[in-house]
């Protein structure tokens, strides 16, 4: 059968991100995130947002570094909530660099 395709633009992709988030999914929120990094898109700070809140949730403070590494990169703001996320993982993962980091981007 054919198969019919339908292109997300970044709000939706952002919003299967979120629904993926607070479905415990965190693999495929990061999995939808570098598919927006890879295709056409530009990685913006919602993304990062609701990424960093998925890595938050399962502790994965290297993840968190990264991406905060990929936002420099792009230039992107870091808001109070994502950095909180990124605080909270950090913190509960024995990473001292966070702090540094945010500190560049806030």
């Amino acid at each position: 059968s054919a198969r019919v395709g339908v292109a997300l633009d970044v709000m939706g992709i952002n919003a299967l991100m979120s629904t993926c988030n607070k479905a415990g999914q965190w693999e495929r929120a990061l999995y939808l995130l570098a598919s927006l990094q890879s295709g056409n898109h530009l990685l913006d700070a919602v993304s990062c947002a609701t990424a960093l809140s998925a890595i938050d949730r399962n502790s994965r403070w290297q993840l968190a570094l990264q991406l905060l590494d990929d936002m420099r990169l792009h230039m992107l703001m870091l808001g109070p909530t994502a950095a909180g996320s990124v605080l909270s993982t950090c913190e509960l993962g024995g990473c001292d660099q966070s702090r540094g980091m945010l500190g560049m981007m806030i």
